[in-house]
Protein backbone atom coordinates (compact mmCIF):
# COMPACT_ATOMS: atom_id res chain seq x y z
CA UNK A 1 0.00 0.00 0.00
CA UNK A 2 1.22 3.42 -0.41
CA UNK A 3 0.53 5.90 2.35
CA UNK A 4 -1.64 8.91 1.40
CA UNK A 5 -0.78 12.06 0.16
CA UNK A 6 0.90 14.45 2.95
CA UNK A 7 0.66 11.98 6.03
CA UNK A 8 3.67 12.06 7.80
CA UNK A 9 5.94 12.94 4.38
CA UNK A 10 7.96 15.39 3.91
CA UNK A 11 6.99 18.10 1.37
CA UNK A 12 9.69 16.47 -0.79
CA UNK A 13 7.94 13.24 -1.27
CA UNK A 14 7.85 10.20 -0.18
CA UNK A 15 10.96 8.41 -0.29
CA UNK A 16 13.22 11.46 -0.80
CA UNK A 17 16.78 11.72 1.73
CA UNK A 18 16.32 12.54 5.01
CA UNK A 19 17.76 15.76 6.16
CA UNK A 20 19.97 16.15 9.20
CA UNK A 21 19.57 18.64 12.54
CA UNK A 22 22.83 19.96 11.69
CA UNK A 23 21.78 21.08 7.86
CA UNK A 24 18.80 22.14 9.86
CA UNK A 25 20.54 24.46 11.80
CA UNK A 26 22.80 25.83 9.11
CA UNK A 27 20.16 26.22 7.11
CA UNK A 28 18.02 27.93 9.75
CA UNK A 29 20.81 30.65 10.62
CA UNK A 30 21.62 33.84 8.42
CA UNK A 31 25.36 33.61 6.91
CA UNK A 32 28.29 35.04 9.50
CA UNK A 33 29.84 38.31 7.35
CA UNK A 34 33.36 39.50 7.71
CA UNK A 35 31.59 42.38 9.63
CA UNK A 36 29.95 40.63 12.10
CA UNK A 37 31.53 38.30 14.75
CA UNK A 38 31.06 34.60 14.76
CA UNK A 39 30.77 34.78 18.82
CA UNK A 40 28.28 37.20 18.50
CA UNK A 41 24.24 36.25 17.22
CA UNK A 42 21.31 37.70 18.53
CA UNK A 43 19.41 35.88 21.08
CA UNK A 44 16.09 35.56 19.11
CA UNK A 45 18.05 32.96 16.63
CA UNK A 46 18.44 30.64 19.69
CA UNK A 47 14.80 30.79 20.45
CA UNK A 48 13.76 30.20 17.36
CA UNK A 49 16.14 27.64 16.42
CA UNK A 50 14.86 25.49 19.77
CA UNK A 51 11.54 26.05 18.44
CA UNK A 52 12.66 24.19 14.37
CA UNK A 53 14.18 21.76 17.00
CA UNK A 54 11.37 20.61 18.66
CA UNK A 55 9.30 21.48 15.32
CA UNK A 56 11.82 18.67 13.50
CA UNK A 57 12.06 16.69 16.50
CA UNK A 58 8.24 16.61 15.92
CA UNK A 59 8.19 15.73 12.27
CA UNK A 60 10.65 13.00 13.17
CA UNK A 61 8.52 11.31 15.38
CA UNK A 62 6.30 11.34 12.88
CA UNK A 63 8.38 10.15 10.18
CA UNK A 64 9.26 7.26 12.44
CA UNK A 65 5.49 6.47 12.79
CA UNK A 66 4.85 6.85 9.31
CA UNK A 67 7.43 4.93 8.24
CA UNK A 68 6.22 2.01 11.24
CA UNK A 69 3.14 2.62 9.25
CA UNK A 70 4.46 1.70 6.24
CA UNK A 71 6.92 -1.36 7.16
CA UNK A 72 3.57 -3.25 8.26
CA UNK A 73 2.34 -2.16 5.45
CA UNK A 74 5.03 -3.89 3.48
CA UNK A 75 5.28 -6.52 5.35
CA UNK A 76 1.59 -7.00 4.14
CA UNK A 77 2.13 -6.21 0.64
CA UNK A 78 5.20 -8.80 0.83
CA UNK A 79 2.45 -11.49 2.68
CA UNK A 80 0.26 -10.51 -0.74
CA UNK A 81 3.15 -11.04 -3.18
CA UNK A 82 3.76 -14.28 -1.60
CA UNK A 83 -0.14 -15.08 -1.47
CA UNK A 84 0.30 -14.19 -5.29
CA UNK A 85 3.35 -16.01 -6.26
CA UNK A 86 1.32 -18.85 -4.58
CA UNK A 87 -1.54 -18.51 -6.46
CA UNK A 88 0.96 -17.96 -9.07
CA UNK A 89 2.39 -21.05 -9.14
CA UNK A 90 -0.94 -23.26 -8.73
CA UNK A 91 -2.06 -21.66 -11.83
CA UNK A 92 0.91 -22.47 -13.55
CA UNK A 93 0.22 -26.14 -12.95
CA UNK A 94 -3.02 -25.84 -13.73
CA UNK A 95 -2.19 -24.73 -16.54
CA UNK A 96 0.10 -27.25 -17.25
CA UNK A 97 -2.40 -30.25 -16.64
CA UNK A 98 -4.56 -28.37 -18.98
CA UNK A 99 -2.00 -28.13 -21.53
CA UNK A 100 -2.05 -31.88 -21.26
CA UNK A 101 -5.69 -32.00 -21.26
CA UNK A 102 -5.74 -30.10 -24.49
CA UNK A 103 -2.72 -32.34 -25.89
CA UNK A 104 -4.89 -35.29 -25.56
CA UNK A 105 -8.02 -33.75 -26.23
CA UNK A 106 -5.65 -32.81 -29.94
CA UNK A 107 -5.24 -36.54 -30.28
CA UNK A 108 -8.33 -37.52 -30.11
CA UNK A 109 -9.59 -34.48 -32.65
CA UNK A 110 -6.76 -35.56 -34.41
CA UNK A 111 -7.74 -39.29 -34.48
CA UNK A 112 -11.44 -37.94 -34.89
CA UNK A 113 -10.37 -36.14 -38.14
CA UNK A 114 -8.85 -39.43 -39.76
CA UNK A 115 -11.63 -41.06 -38.78
CA UNK A 116 -13.80 -38.67 -40.28
CA UNK A 117 -11.57 -38.81 -43.44
CA UNK A 118 -11.85 -42.33 -43.71
CA UNK A 119 -15.76 -42.14 -43.26
CA UNK A 120 -15.50 -39.49 -46.01
CA UNK A 121 -13.53 -41.80 -47.81
CA UNK A 122 -16.05 -44.60 -47.46
CA UNK A 123 -18.76 -42.52 -48.16
CA UNK A 124 -17.54 -40.85 -51.33
CA UNK A 125 -16.85 -44.30 -52.57
CA UNK A 126 -20.17 -45.38 -51.82
CA UNK A 127 -21.83 -42.66 -53.84
CA UNK A 128 -19.49 -43.16 -57.09
CA UNK A 129 -20.18 -46.82 -56.82
CA UNK A 130 -23.81 -47.06 -56.47
CA UNK A 131 -25.98 -47.27 -58.82
CA UNK A 132 -28.63 -45.57 -56.94
CA UNK A 133 -29.18 -41.34 -58.08
CA UNK A 134 -29.25 -39.32 -55.07
CA UNK A 135 -30.04 -35.51 -55.39
CA UNK A 136 -30.13 -33.10 -52.38
CA UNK A 137 -32.23 -29.95 -52.34
CA UNK A 138 -32.56 -27.13 -49.62
CA UNK A 139 -36.38 -25.26 -48.82
CA UNK A 140 -35.81 -23.35 -52.07
CA UNK A 141 -35.51 -26.05 -54.27
CA UNK A 142 -32.29 -25.50 -55.05
CA UNK A 143 -29.40 -28.43 -55.53
CA UNK A 144 -27.06 -28.82 -52.57
CA UNK A 145 -25.44 -32.43 -53.95
CA UNK A 146 -25.90 -34.97 -56.35
CA UNK A 147 -24.26 -38.08 -57.03
CA UNK A 148 -22.66 -39.19 -60.29
CA UNK A 149 -25.77 -41.20 -61.35
CA UNK A 150 -27.89 -38.37 -60.73
CA UNK A 151 -25.87 -36.15 -62.50
CA UNK A 152 -26.14 -38.97 -65.68
CA UNK A 153 -29.80 -38.65 -65.61
CA UNK A 154 -29.97 -34.70 -65.37
CA UNK A 155 -27.64 -33.95 -66.99
CA UNK A 156 -25.77 -32.29 -63.94
CA UNK A 157 -22.30 -30.20 -64.29
CA UNK A 158 -20.26 -28.13 -61.62
CA UNK A 159 -21.14 -24.95 -62.26
CA UNK A 160 -24.98 -25.91 -61.89
CA UNK A 161 -24.94 -27.20 -58.57
CA UNK A 162 -27.03 -24.63 -56.42
CA UNK A 163 -29.64 -24.23 -59.41
CA UNK A 164 -33.05 -24.64 -58.63
CA UNK A 165 -34.50 -28.43 -59.57
CA UNK A 166 -37.30 -26.46 -62.09
CA UNK A 167 -34.41 -25.41 -64.07
CA UNK A 168 -32.32 -28.96 -64.73
CA UNK A 169 -33.22 -30.76 -67.95
CA UNK A 170 -33.77 -34.26 -67.44
CA UNK A 171 -34.62 -37.69 -69.16
CA UNK A 172 -37.41 -38.54 -67.12
CA UNK A 173 -40.95 -38.69 -68.77
CA UNK A 174 -44.08 -37.43 -66.00
CA UNK A 175 -41.82 -36.92 -63.20
CA UNK A 176 -43.14 -33.68 -61.73
CA UNK A 177 -40.34 -33.25 -59.24
CA UNK A 178 -41.22 -29.89 -57.90
CA UNK A 179 -44.82 -30.76 -57.08
CA UNK A 180 -43.55 -33.73 -55.62
CA UNK A 181 -40.75 -32.25 -53.41
CA UNK A 182 -43.01 -29.46 -52.53
CA UNK A 183 -45.42 -31.89 -51.06
CA UNK A 184 -42.72 -33.33 -48.91
CA UNK A 185 -41.61 -30.19 -47.32
CA UNK A 186 -45.70 -29.54 -46.66
CA UNK A 187 -46.60 -32.47 -45.58
CA UNK A 188 -43.40 -34.14 -44.83
CA UNK A 189 -44.10 -37.38 -46.23
CA UNK A 190 -42.58 -39.81 -48.25
CA UNK A 191 -43.39 -39.70 -52.02
CA UNK A 192 -42.95 -43.10 -54.20
CA UNK A 193 -43.41 -43.45 -58.01
CA UNK A 194 -42.56 -45.27 -60.89
CA UNK A 195 -40.90 -43.02 -63.44
CA UNK A 196 -39.47 -44.11 -66.82
CA UNK A 197 -36.34 -42.13 -69.01
CA UNK A 198 -36.33 -41.50 -72.64
CA UNK A 199 -33.95 -44.38 -72.84
CA UNK A 200 -36.52 -46.89 -71.98
CA UNK A 201 -35.17 -47.12 -68.79
CA UNK A 202 -37.72 -47.72 -65.44
CA UNK A 203 -36.37 -46.06 -62.55
CA UNK A 204 -38.11 -46.37 -58.52
CA UNK A 205 -38.37 -42.49 -57.65
CA UNK A 206 -38.40 -41.65 -53.96
CA UNK A 207 -38.54 -38.15 -52.74
CA UNK A 208 -38.16 -37.95 -48.57
CA UNK A 209 -37.56 -35.09 -45.96
CA UNK A 210 -34.08 -34.22 -45.52
CA UNK A 211 -33.84 -34.13 -41.59
CA UNK A 212 -30.89 -32.64 -39.46
CA UNK A 213 -29.57 -34.05 -36.82
CA UNK A 214 -31.37 -31.87 -34.41
CA UNK A 215 -34.88 -32.87 -36.25
CA UNK A 216 -35.11 -30.33 -38.61
CA UNK A 217 -36.47 -30.15 -42.15
CA UNK A 218 -33.90 -28.51 -44.62
CA UNK A 219 -35.40 -29.64 -47.69
CA UNK A 220 -35.84 -33.06 -49.77
CA UNK A 221 -33.64 -36.21 -50.70
CA UNK A 222 -34.95 -37.84 -54.56
CA UNK A 223 -33.50 -40.93 -55.08
CA UNK A 224 -33.66 -42.89 -58.50
CA UNK A 225 -32.82 -46.49 -58.45
CA UNK A 226 -33.18 -48.31 -62.08
CA UNK A 227 -35.28 -50.85 -61.63
CA UNK A 228 -35.33 -52.35 -65.24
CA UNK A 229 -34.93 -55.78 -64.59
CA UNK A 230 -36.72 -56.12 -61.48
CA UNK A 231 -39.67 -54.77 -63.86
CA UNK A 232 -39.20 -57.07 -66.42
CA UNK A 233 -38.76 -60.02 -63.65
CA UNK A 234 -42.16 -58.87 -62.50
CA UNK A 235 -43.94 -58.56 -65.96
CA UNK A 236 -42.15 -62.53 -66.26
CA UNK A 237 -43.62 -63.44 -63.05
CA UNK A 238 -47.44 -62.02 -64.08
CA UNK A 239 -46.61 -63.54 -66.87
CA UNK A 240 -46.38 -66.75 -65.88
CA UNK A 241 -48.41 -66.57 -62.72
CA UNK A 242 -51.52 -65.77 -65.68
CA UNK A 243 -50.30 -68.74 -67.65
CA UNK A 244 -50.07 -70.70 -64.97
CA UNK A 245 -53.67 -69.65 -63.67
CA UNK A 246 -55.01 -70.60 -66.84
CA UNK A 247 -53.66 -74.08 -67.14
CA UNK A 248 -54.73 -74.36 -63.54
CA UNK A 249 -58.33 -73.36 -65.04
CA UNK A 250 -58.08 -75.03 -67.95
CA UNK A 251 -57.46 -78.56 -65.67
CA UNK A 252 -61.36 -79.21 -65.50
CA UNK A 253 -60.69 -82.53 -64.68
CA UNK A 254 -58.75 -82.09 -61.36
CA UNK A 255 -59.74 -79.72 -58.53
CA UNK A 256 -56.60 -77.90 -57.34
CA UNK A 257 -56.90 -75.17 -54.39
CA UNK A 258 -53.78 -73.62 -51.99
CA UNK A 259 -54.59 -72.76 -48.26
CA UNK A 260 -52.35 -70.91 -46.15
CA UNK A 261 -50.46 -72.37 -43.06
CA UNK A 262 -53.42 -72.00 -40.76
CA UNK A 263 -55.47 -74.34 -43.22
CA UNK A 264 -57.67 -71.04 -44.69
CA UNK A 265 -58.37 -71.53 -48.69
CA UNK A 266 -56.77 -68.94 -50.70
CA UNK A 267 -57.44 -69.87 -54.19
CA UNK A 268 -59.99 -72.02 -55.72
CA UNK A 269 -59.72 -73.49 -59.50
CA UNK A 270 -62.59 -73.99 -62.00
CA UNK A 271 -62.05 -78.07 -61.53
CA UNK A 272 -62.70 -77.17 -57.69
CA UNK A 273 -66.22 -75.32 -58.48
CA UNK A 274 -66.98 -78.61 -60.87
CA UNK A 275 -66.06 -81.13 -58.57
CA UNK A 276 -67.20 -79.45 -55.10
CA UNK A 277 -70.09 -77.18 -56.65
CA UNK A 278 -68.58 -74.48 -54.58
CA UNK A 279 -67.89 -70.78 -56.55
CA UNK A 280 -64.55 -69.26 -55.73
CA UNK A 281 -66.06 -66.40 -53.71
CA UNK A 282 -68.42 -68.64 -51.72
CA UNK A 283 -65.76 -70.78 -50.31
CA UNK A 284 -61.92 -68.75 -49.87
CA UNK A 285 -61.74 -67.68 -46.64
CA UNK A 286 -63.37 -70.92 -45.45
CA UNK A 287 -61.58 -73.65 -43.25
CA UNK A 288 -60.35 -77.21 -45.25
CA UNK A 289 -61.94 -78.83 -42.94
CA UNK A 290 -65.47 -77.57 -44.66
CA UNK A 291 -64.79 -80.31 -46.76
CA UNK A 292 -64.78 -83.00 -44.54
CA UNK A 293 -67.64 -84.84 -43.44
CA UNK A 294 -68.28 -84.64 -39.61
CA UNK A 295 -66.66 -88.37 -38.23
CA UNK A 296 -63.53 -86.95 -40.15
CA UNK A 297 -63.66 -83.48 -38.44
CA UNK A 298 -64.16 -84.96 -35.28
CA UNK A 299 -60.48 -87.24 -35.67
CA UNK A 300 -59.00 -84.02 -36.52
CA UNK A 301 -58.00 -85.61 -39.98
CA UNK A 302 -57.80 -81.65 -41.59
CA UNK A 303 -55.34 -81.10 -39.12
CA UNK A 304 -53.34 -84.12 -39.53
CA UNK A 305 -52.84 -83.97 -43.21
CA UNK A 306 -51.19 -80.58 -43.09
CA UNK A 307 -49.07 -81.76 -39.83
CA UNK A 308 -48.05 -84.40 -42.53
CA UNK A 309 -47.90 -82.39 -45.32
CA UNK A 310 -45.65 -79.82 -43.17
CA UNK A 311 -43.78 -82.68 -41.61
CA UNK A 312 -42.55 -84.69 -44.98
CA UNK A 313 -43.52 -82.23 -47.86
CA UNK A 314 -46.46 -84.42 -49.05
CA UNK A 315 -49.58 -85.97 -47.52
CA UNK A 316 -51.33 -88.45 -50.12
CA UNK A 317 -55.03 -89.41 -49.28
CA UNK A 318 -58.28 -91.13 -50.51
CA UNK A 319 -61.51 -90.41 -48.84
CA UNK A 320 -65.28 -89.37 -48.79
CA UNK A 321 -64.94 -85.47 -48.94
CA UNK A 322 -68.33 -83.23 -49.13
CA UNK A 323 -69.68 -81.23 -51.36
CA UNK A 324 -72.06 -77.80 -51.33
CA UNK A 325 -74.91 -80.01 -51.71
CA UNK A 326 -73.97 -82.46 -48.85
CA UNK A 327 -73.50 -85.29 -51.35
CA UNK A 328 -70.50 -87.47 -51.12
CA UNK A 329 -67.42 -87.73 -53.48
CA UNK A 330 -64.66 -89.82 -53.45
CA UNK A 331 -61.34 -87.80 -53.53
CA UNK A 332 -57.82 -89.26 -54.12
CA UNK A 333 -55.70 -86.22 -53.75
CA UNK A 334 -52.25 -84.80 -52.48
CA UNK A 335 -51.42 -82.13 -50.12
CA UNK A 336 -48.17 -80.51 -51.11
CA UNK A 337 -46.01 -78.17 -49.46
CA UNK A 338 -45.24 -74.55 -50.70
CA UNK A 339 -41.73 -73.89 -49.68
CA UNK A 340 -41.02 -74.50 -46.09
CA UNK A 341 -44.47 -74.57 -44.91
CA UNK A 342 -45.21 -71.13 -43.74
CA UNK A 343 -46.37 -69.90 -47.41
CA UNK A 344 -49.19 -72.45 -47.14
CA UNK A 345 -49.72 -75.43 -49.23
CA UNK A 346 -51.33 -76.71 -52.66
CA UNK A 347 -53.60 -79.90 -52.90
CA UNK A 348 -54.70 -81.32 -56.06
CA UNK A 349 -57.67 -83.87 -55.68
CA UNK A 350 -59.32 -85.57 -58.64
CA UNK A 351 -62.79 -87.59 -58.40
CA UNK A 352 -62.78 -91.54 -58.33
CA UNK A 353 -66.32 -91.28 -57.28
CA UNK A 354 -67.16 -93.98 -60.29
CA UNK A 355 -63.69 -95.96 -59.65
CA UNK A 356 -64.09 -96.26 -55.84
CA UNK A 357 -68.06 -97.74 -56.86
CA UNK A 358 -66.48 -99.80 -59.00
CA UNK A 359 -64.18 -101.15 -57.01
CA UNK A 360 -66.47 -101.34 -54.40
CA UNK A 361 -68.95 -103.55 -56.90
CA UNK A 362 -65.90 -105.41 -57.77
CA UNK A 363 -64.84 -106.28 -54.00
CA UNK A 364 -68.98 -107.47 -53.87
CA UNK A 365 -68.49 -109.83 -56.96
CA UNK A 366 -65.06 -110.92 -55.41
CA UNK A 367 -66.68 -111.73 -52.22
CA UNK A 368 -69.80 -113.48 -53.70
CA UNK A 369 -67.47 -115.44 -56.11
CA UNK A 370 -65.36 -116.02 -53.11
CA UNK A 371 -68.45 -117.02 -50.84
CA UNK A 372 -69.96 -119.11 -54.07
CA UNK A 373 -66.17 -120.83 -54.66
CA UNK A 374 -65.82 -121.77 -50.45
CA UNK A 375 -69.28 -123.15 -51.20
CA UNK A 376 -68.15 -124.91 -54.21
CA UNK A 377 -65.37 -125.82 -52.31
CA UNK A 378 -67.30 -126.98 -49.50
CA UNK A 379 -70.06 -128.89 -51.28
CA UNK A 380 -66.92 -130.46 -53.35
CA UNK A 381 -65.05 -132.02 -50.29
CA UNK A 382 -68.66 -133.23 -48.60
CA UNK A 383 -69.05 -134.94 -51.50
CA UNK A 384 -65.12 -135.92 -51.87
CA UNK A 385 -66.08 -137.30 -48.14
CA UNK A 386 -69.20 -138.68 -49.19
CA UNK A 387 -67.30 -140.42 -51.99
CA UNK A 388 -64.35 -141.53 -50.11
CA UNK A 389 -67.15 -143.05 -47.41
CA UNK A 390 -68.74 -144.95 -49.83
CA UNK A 391 -65.60 -146.06 -51.75
CA UNK A 392 -64.28 -147.45 -47.98
CA UNK A 393 -67.09 -149.23 -47.20
CA UNK A 394 -67.28 -150.59 -51.01
CA UNK A 395 -63.72 -152.06 -50.48
CA UNK A 396 -64.42 -152.97 -46.71
CA UNK A 397 -67.64 -154.43 -47.69
CA UNK A 398 -66.96 -155.93 -51.20
CA UNK A 399 -63.93 -156.58 -52.00
CA UNK A 400 -62.59 -157.08 -48.04
CA UNK A 401 -65.23 -159.93 -48.00
CA UNK A 402 -64.17 -161.67 -51.08
CA UNK A 403 -60.85 -161.34 -49.94
CA UNK A 404 -61.92 -162.79 -46.53
CA UNK A 405 -63.79 -165.54 -48.12
CA UNK A 406 -60.68 -166.27 -50.29
CA UNK A 407 -58.27 -166.71 -47.66
CA UNK A 408 -60.78 -168.66 -45.73
CA UNK A 409 -60.72 -171.33 -48.56
CA UNK A 410 -57.08 -171.02 -48.98
CA UNK A 411 -56.58 -171.82 -45.40
CA UNK A 412 -58.65 -175.13 -45.76
CA UNK A 413 -55.92 -176.18 -48.16
CA UNK A 414 -52.78 -178.47 -46.92
CA UNK A 415 -49.96 -175.30 -47.20
CA UNK A 416 -47.55 -178.13 -47.15
CA UNK A 417 -48.72 -179.78 -49.95
CA UNK A 418 -49.09 -176.80 -52.20
CA UNK A 419 -46.18 -174.00 -52.20
CA UNK A 420 -48.37 -172.10 -54.68
CA UNK A 421 -51.60 -172.17 -51.77
CA UNK A 422 -48.78 -170.93 -49.44
CA UNK A 423 -47.99 -168.11 -51.79
CA UNK A 424 -51.19 -167.32 -52.25
CA UNK A 425 -52.25 -167.19 -48.97
CA UNK A 426 -49.33 -164.81 -48.06
CA UNK A 427 -50.62 -162.24 -50.98
CA UNK A 428 -54.21 -162.47 -49.88
CA UNK A 429 -53.37 -161.63 -46.25
CA UNK A 430 -50.86 -158.58 -47.52
CA UNK A 431 -53.19 -157.16 -50.51
CA UNK A 432 -56.09 -157.33 -47.18
CA UNK A 433 -54.03 -155.38 -45.10
CA UNK A 434 -53.23 -152.90 -48.11
CA UNK A 435 -56.88 -152.18 -48.65
CA UNK A 436 -57.49 -152.15 -45.00
CA UNK A 437 -54.76 -149.36 -44.80
CA UNK A 438 -56.54 -148.02 -48.23
CA UNK A 439 -59.73 -147.78 -46.47
CA UNK A 440 -58.44 -146.19 -43.62
CA UNK A 441 -57.42 -143.51 -46.04
CA UNK A 442 -60.44 -143.21 -47.93
CA UNK A 443 -62.62 -142.74 -44.82
CA UNK A 444 -62.16 -144.70 -41.21
CA UNK A 445 -65.36 -146.05 -39.73
CA UNK A 446 -63.89 -145.06 -36.60
CA UNK A 447 -63.42 -141.17 -36.90
CA UNK A 448 -67.62 -141.23 -38.07
CA UNK A 449 -68.07 -143.54 -35.06
CA UNK A 450 -65.94 -142.66 -31.98
CA UNK A 451 -64.71 -139.31 -33.40
CA UNK A 452 -61.26 -137.28 -34.27
CA UNK A 453 -59.79 -138.52 -30.75
CA UNK A 454 -59.98 -142.27 -31.57
CA UNK A 455 -59.14 -142.10 -35.00
CA UNK A 456 -55.86 -139.91 -35.22
CA UNK A 457 -54.21 -142.57 -32.88
CA UNK A 458 -54.97 -145.69 -34.88
CA UNK A 459 -54.48 -143.90 -38.15
CA UNK A 460 -51.10 -142.62 -36.86
CA UNK A 461 -50.76 -146.18 -35.87
CA UNK A 462 -51.46 -147.50 -38.86
CA UNK A 463 -49.50 -144.84 -41.46
CA UNK A 464 -46.47 -146.16 -39.08
CA UNK A 465 -46.98 -150.00 -39.95
CA UNK A 466 -47.62 -149.08 -43.38
CA UNK A 467 -44.63 -146.86 -44.48
CA UNK A 468 -41.76 -148.17 -41.26
CA UNK A 469 -41.83 -144.64 -40.07
CA UNK A 470 -41.84 -143.93 -36.38
CA UNK A 471 -44.72 -141.85 -35.16
CA UNK A 472 -46.04 -140.53 -32.48
CA UNK A 473 -49.59 -138.87 -31.71
CA UNK A 474 -50.53 -137.29 -28.33
CA UNK A 475 -53.76 -136.19 -27.70
CA UNK A 476 -54.12 -134.12 -24.22
CA UNK A 477 -57.54 -132.79 -23.37
CA UNK A 478 -59.71 -133.53 -26.26
CA UNK A 479 -63.02 -134.37 -25.35
CA UNK A 480 -65.62 -135.94 -28.62
CA UNK A 481 -68.41 -133.24 -29.51
CA UNK A 482 -65.88 -130.50 -29.09
CA UNK A 483 -65.70 -130.06 -32.97
CA UNK A 484 -68.03 -130.35 -35.30
CA UNK A 485 -67.78 -133.57 -37.53
CA UNK A 486 -66.81 -131.44 -40.63
CA UNK A 487 -63.78 -129.42 -38.85
CA UNK A 488 -62.79 -133.64 -37.15
CA UNK A 489 -62.89 -134.82 -40.79
CA UNK A 490 -60.55 -131.81 -42.05
CA UNK A 491 -57.89 -132.05 -39.29
CA UNK A 492 -58.12 -135.53 -40.01
CA UNK A 493 -57.48 -134.96 -43.64
CA UNK A 494 -54.75 -132.46 -42.92
CA UNK A 495 -53.19 -135.15 -40.57
CA UNK A 496 -52.99 -137.23 -43.71
CA UNK A 497 -51.63 -135.10 -46.08
CA UNK A 498 -49.04 -133.90 -43.22
CA UNK A 499 -47.98 -137.84 -43.22
CA UNK A 500 -47.89 -138.11 -46.69
CA UNK A 501 -45.34 -135.58 -47.70
CA UNK A 502 -43.41 -136.38 -44.77
CA UNK A 503 -43.32 -140.19 -46.35
CA UNK A 504 -42.84 -138.92 -49.43
CA UNK A 505 -40.75 -136.04 -49.74
CA UNK A 506 -39.35 -135.34 -46.25
CA UNK A 507 -36.77 -138.26 -45.42
CA UNK A 508 -37.72 -138.23 -41.98
CA UNK A 509 -36.98 -140.71 -39.38
CA UNK A 510 -39.57 -139.37 -36.92
CA UNK A 511 -43.08 -137.93 -36.96
CA UNK A 512 -45.21 -136.12 -34.01
CA UNK A 513 -48.42 -134.99 -34.07
CA UNK A 514 -50.37 -133.33 -31.25
CA UNK A 515 -53.84 -132.10 -30.66
CA UNK A 516 -54.68 -130.60 -27.43
CA UNK A 517 -57.83 -128.56 -26.46
CA UNK A 518 -57.72 -125.38 -23.75
CA UNK A 519 -61.38 -123.72 -22.56
CA UNK A 520 -61.45 -121.95 -26.10
CA UNK A 521 -59.12 -123.43 -28.53
CA UNK A 522 -58.53 -126.82 -30.34
CA UNK A 523 -54.59 -126.60 -31.30
CA UNK A 524 -52.86 -129.35 -33.80
CA UNK A 525 -49.54 -129.47 -34.18
CA UNK A 526 -47.50 -131.93 -36.97
CA UNK A 527 -43.46 -131.77 -36.63
CA UNK A 528 -41.21 -134.02 -38.66
CA UNK A 529 -37.22 -133.99 -38.69
CA UNK A 530 -36.84 -134.42 -42.68
CA UNK A 531 -34.63 -132.51 -44.78
CA UNK A 532 -37.28 -129.34 -44.78
CA UNK A 533 -38.12 -126.81 -47.72
CA UNK A 534 -37.84 -123.51 -48.60
CA UNK A 535 -41.74 -122.10 -48.34
CA UNK A 536 -40.97 -119.21 -51.27
CA UNK A 537 -40.07 -122.45 -53.77
CA UNK A 538 -42.91 -124.33 -52.20
CA UNK A 539 -45.84 -123.10 -54.85
CA UNK A 540 -43.14 -124.08 -57.93
CA UNK A 541 -42.99 -127.84 -56.46
CA UNK A 542 -45.76 -130.63 -55.94
CA UNK A 543 -45.49 -129.90 -52.35
CA UNK A 544 -47.65 -126.93 -52.99
CA UNK A 545 -50.28 -128.69 -53.99
CA UNK A 546 -50.26 -130.56 -50.44
CA UNK A 547 -49.87 -126.80 -48.64
CA UNK A 548 -52.55 -125.03 -50.40
CA UNK A 549 -54.64 -128.18 -49.78
CA UNK A 550 -53.83 -128.18 -46.33
CA UNK A 551 -54.54 -124.97 -46.07
CA UNK A 552 -58.12 -124.59 -48.22
CA UNK A 553 -59.46 -127.19 -45.80
CA UNK A 554 -58.03 -125.03 -42.62
CA UNK A 555 -60.22 -122.31 -44.06
CA UNK A 556 -63.29 -124.03 -44.31
CA UNK A 557 -63.15 -124.58 -41.05
CA UNK A 558 -62.09 -120.48 -40.16
CA UNK A 559 -58.82 -122.13 -38.53
CA UNK A 560 -55.93 -120.54 -38.95
CA UNK A 561 -52.54 -122.15 -40.68
CA UNK A 562 -49.27 -121.73 -40.51
CA UNK A 563 -46.09 -123.74 -41.70
CA UNK A 564 -42.51 -123.53 -40.46
CA UNK A 565 -39.79 -124.81 -42.59
CA UNK A 566 -36.28 -124.59 -43.23
CA UNK A 567 -33.95 -126.75 -45.14
CA UNK A 568 -32.14 -129.50 -43.34
CA UNK A 569 -34.42 -129.10 -40.21
CA UNK A 570 -37.59 -130.13 -40.57
CA UNK A 571 -40.89 -129.21 -40.80
CA UNK A 572 -43.73 -127.79 -38.23
CA UNK A 573 -47.49 -126.89 -39.16
CA UNK A 574 -49.78 -125.60 -37.02
CA UNK A 575 -53.37 -125.26 -36.76
CA UNK A 576 -55.32 -123.37 -34.50
CA UNK A 577 -58.90 -123.74 -34.14
CA UNK A 578 -60.58 -120.79 -32.50
CA UNK A 579 -64.02 -122.10 -30.80
CA UNK A 580 -65.44 -118.17 -29.20
CA UNK A 581 -65.90 -117.76 -33.38
CA UNK A 582 -67.78 -121.05 -33.49
CA UNK A 583 -70.75 -122.61 -32.08
CA UNK A 584 -70.07 -125.51 -30.32
CA UNK A 585 -71.33 -128.56 -31.50
CA UNK A 586 -72.66 -126.66 -34.73
CA UNK A 587 -71.52 -125.63 -38.38
CA UNK A 588 -67.93 -122.93 -38.06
Amino acid sequence: MRPKQGEGVSKAGWGSPRVSVSQIYCASEPPVTASQPANRRPKSHATRLRTELRDLTARQDAQRQEAQAINEELRAMNEELRTSADTLEQNKRDLESLNVELTAVNEQLQVKVAELGLTNNHISNLINSTDIGTIFVDRSLRVKFATPEARRLFNLKGDQISRPIGELTHSLRDAHLQSHVARVLDRVERVEQEVESEDGHWHLMQVLPYRTTDDRIEGAVLTFQDISARRQAQQQVRRSEEHLRLLIDSATDYAIFTVNDAGVIDSWNAGAERLFGYRAHEIVGSGIDILYAPDDRAARVPERELDEARAEGRAADERYLIRRDGSPVYVSGVMNRLGDGTIGFAKIARDLTHVQETRLALERANADANRRVFELLRKSVSAQEDERRRLSRDLHDGVGQQLTALRLALERLDPSSSAVAATALELTAAIGREIDFMAWQLRPAVLDELGLAAALPRFVGAWTASTGVPAECRVDGYQPGVLTSEAEVALFRIVQEALHNAAKHASASRVDVVLTSGPDDVSLLIEDDGVGFDLMEASNARRGFGLESMRERAQLIGAAFDVESTPGQGTSIFLRYQQSHHTRGGAP
